[in-house]
């Protein structure tokens, strides 16, 4: 692929997820004194650099120096990570996941080494791994190269990435899919690909339906019902209803539907012209179930109305994650 890097990475300006604490139990783990590492997987080894669980590294470092000494790539991986957690030696550590990546031909430790290059603006280098991400059916390289030509404003080349990407099982894409249809003013297939990635349990996905909704004033019970549609398909949907339907106006609306099921009146409706389910207004005028989720009053604007039914803003809506 011949490759020319125009723009830089785009900043969305999105707000850190408050993600939950997963409370995980305790691991039986060795102290400083530990030295029989052969019997440690390289998980928990990796976990004890991460979280630097030890003191007194001396008696790991060591053994993780004779694999290297030997080749071994996973402990070539460690002293990479050991590098980069550790001793804060960034040049260091993309030395060891380069050698991993030439050894073993896996791809897990390339997002690190492109985000590296990325950092210190060696965009040769950039491309030249993105390119071999890319030509090993890597899904991380194609997204990463997909969101350059996102800057550049090159949507075919970016699309034919997203696209191969999606076709690998890469639920990624369906957030960045999303920003670039809510860039071009695309709000149709902006809500399928967050539907999708929401439903394969993206929560970025799902902070930028609740960000459009929130930020363009639309009418809530919108993204309620949107939301209802994946509810048996997704946790993280069911988790958001859940907080939506304490609001005052989606109490309303259940009723509503409540109201329908037990007493259906098939009418012609005023708004869609189609024979659907209508309900009740306070006002007494009624209107189909799904034109009332649509409007934010009493279709007639009659005297008598309170417009107390369904308010069209967002306040109270709880949008957090």
């Amino acid at each position: 692929m011949d490759t020319q890097i125009i723009g830089l990475q785009s900043n969305l300006d999105l707000p850190d997820l408050d993600l939950p604490d997963l409370n995980l139990p305790d691991l039986d783990l060795p102290d400083d004194n530990f030295d029989d590492f052969d019997n440690l997987d390289d998980n928990t080894i990796k976990y004890l650099i991460y979280n630097n669980k030890l003191s007194d590294y001396s008696k790991l470092l060591k053994y993780i120096k004779k694999g290297v000494d030997e080749e071994i790539p996973s402990q070539i991986e460690n002293m990479g990570f050991y590098y980069e957690h550790i001793e804060k030696k960034p040049d260091l550590s993309i030395e060891c996941y380069i050698k991993f990546l030439n050894l073993t031909n896996n791809f897990r430790v390339i997002s690190k080494i492109i985000e590296y290059y990325e950092e210190n603006y060696d965009y040769e280098q950039v491309v030249k791994y993105i390119n071999i991400g890319i030509a090993n059916s890597n899904t991380y390289s194609m997204i990463h190269m997909g969101k350059f030509y996102f800057d550049a404003e090159e949507y075919d080349n970016m699309k034919k990435l997203y696209d191969l990407a999606e076709k690998m099982g890469d639920s990624d894409v369906h957030f960045y899919y999303s920003i670039y249809y809510l860039k071009i003013g695309d709000i149709e297939n902006m809500i399928k690909q967050t539907v999708k990635g929401i439903e394969r349990e993206d929560s970025l996905c799902l902070m930028v339906i609740c960000k459009y909704y929130q930020s363009t004033g639309e009418n809530p019970l919108k993204l309620y019902n949107i939301l209802l549609g994946i509810k048996n398909s997704s946790m993280l949907a069911n988790k958001h209803i859940e907080q939506m339907e304490l609001n005052p106006i989606v109490i309303k609306y259940k009723s509503k539907l409540i109201e329908v099921e037990s007493n259906p009146r098939i009418k012609n409706c005023i708004v869609c012209y189609e024979d659907k389910s209508h309900v009740k207004f306070d006002c007494g005028h009624e209107i189909c179930i799904g034109c009332y989720c649509l409007i934010s009053q009493c279709y007639y604007k009659c005297s008598d109305c309170k417009n107390n039914d369904l308010i069209c803003d967002n306040t109270g809506i709880n949008y957090n994650l």
